[in-house]
């Protein structure tokens, strides 16, 4: 999904323009256990645009139980977008497993029926926003990816969803407690969206606080809070100044995402993390590597 395809679309209501991203972004990272869902019906292209001129449902919907936690939010959009899915119907959301103890064992996110097939799926769902701790571009080695929460890094996340989160639905706990409900699950799969920054001044690259005055003078900046990290930003949105963004940071504190935008293109044309000075240093010893 190109900035393109989205001026094409001309989403005009923030929720909406984050439903759509929610579910037709590219997947984060290549994986054969992670589904790269896209939804590239006929059906989702109209029902979007009907929602952009109505999203009262939508809105109603989020008001429920409003989110301000990213990963949550997310989790609402897809719960509302199964919903509504003529294919699908969406049979339980963050559906906790308990043991006899009553603790709870896990939760899984999703519990859908693909209506085509009869067959009750497992999704388990998370949106993720890594930066690369030394240069290059590439997937591998997974450690390399950290996210602004020193404790969140790629490869932990994906071992959880390997050895905890895919499999919960199969244990003899969750077997038991799903076959009493008839909502034992065929398959499960992991959707995880999100976007990579690597650590130079680029359409998705991060910097250290010190280093903003690197940024061009010509364009507008918009500091972004974690709820707004999806969909790209509007021409409408409140940009800053250079200056202004560097007053902003300087009463502020700093590992937010900022949105980058060149005015004369009426579009948002890139993102980076504007990183704490300590951040870079603890991301590198924890993924065990050297400054070198």
């Amino acid at each position: 999904m190109n900035l393109t395809q989205w001026q094409e679309l001309n989403l005009q209501q923030p929720q909406v323009r984050d439903l759509y991203w929610a579910v037709n972004s590219p997947g984060l990272m290549p994986h054969p256990a992670l589904l790269d869902w896209r939804d590239d019906s006929p059906w989702f292209a109209d029902w979007i645009k009907q929602l952009d001129a109505k999203p009262d449902l939508l809105l109603q919907f989020l008001a429920k139980s409003p989110q301000n936690r990213l990963g949550r939010y997310f989790e609402q959009l897809w719960q509302f977008y199964l919903q509504q899915h003529r294919g699908f119907e969406l049979l339980a959301a963050n559906r906790q497993i308990h043991g006899q103890d009553g603790v709870t064992q896990g939760e899984l996110d999703i519990l859908v029926r693909h209506i085509e097939s009869d067959a009750i799926w497992h999704l388990e769902l998370a949106a993720k926003f890594y930066c690369r701790v030394l240069p290059g571009h590439e997937f591998q080695p997974e450690h390399l990816w950290v996210g602004a929460k020193l404790n969140d890094r790629w490869d932990n996340k994906l071992h959880q969803l390997l050895t905890q989160q895919l499999p919960l639905a199969q244990t003899p706990l969750a077997q038991q407690a799903l076959a009493a409900e008839q909502l034992l699950p065929m398959r499960s799969f992991a959707i995880v969206k999100g976007q990579l920054f690597v650590p130079e001044l680029c359409a998705a690259g991060w910097l250290p606080q010190a280093d903003l005055s690197q940024l061009p003078e010509e364009r507008c900046y918009l500091p972004l809070a974690p709820k707004e990290w999806l969909a790209p930003r509007q021409a409408s949105d409140a940009w800053l100044s250079k200056a202004e963004l560097l007053e902003y940071f300087a009463q502020s504190r700093p590992s937010m995402q900022l949105a980058v935008w060149h005015p004369e293109r009426q579009e948002q044309s890139g993102r980076l993390f504007v990183m704490a000075e300590c951040w870079h240093a603890q991301a590198l010893a924890l993924a065990g590597v050297g400054h070198g």
